[in-house]
């Protein structure tokens, strides 16, 4: 999944459905230059994926608690937008307009 987002070093990545681990990728890729901010909308997943990009050495991903419809716009515009989560914990005929404002033009998603 990661490789089919074209990330690249300096992107600004938002991720929706957290846990830790994908985010520690993306962090990787996109380097000290890029940004990570990874939401869910349960705090006992972002508790959780906190603690392991913390152990990891990862402190610099923001974790947040938040809605994935609503989208994060507090580390917007994003370069690309990693969908993580199960698609069963979206409403039907969903449409997340609001994250997929918040992407740069031309950006990956």
């Amino acid at each position: 999944m990661l490789h089919a987002a074209h990330l690249q070093p300096g992107a600004r990545v938002l991720e929706i459905g957290s846990g830790g681990y994908n985010a520690a990728l993306i962090a990787e890729v996109v380097g000290p230059h890029g940004a990570v901010a990874s939401i869910d909308i349960n705090p006992g997943v972002i508790a959780h994926a906190r603690a392991v990009l913390d152990t990891a050495g990862y402190p610099q991903v923001q974790v947040e608690t938040a809605d994935a419809m609503a989208g994060w716009p507090g580390a917007a515009p994003y370069d690309a937008i990693i969908v993580t989560v199960e698609a069963s914990d979206l409403p039907p005929a969903s449409s997340p307009r609001p994250v997929f404002s918040s992407r740069r033009s031309g950006c990956a998603a």
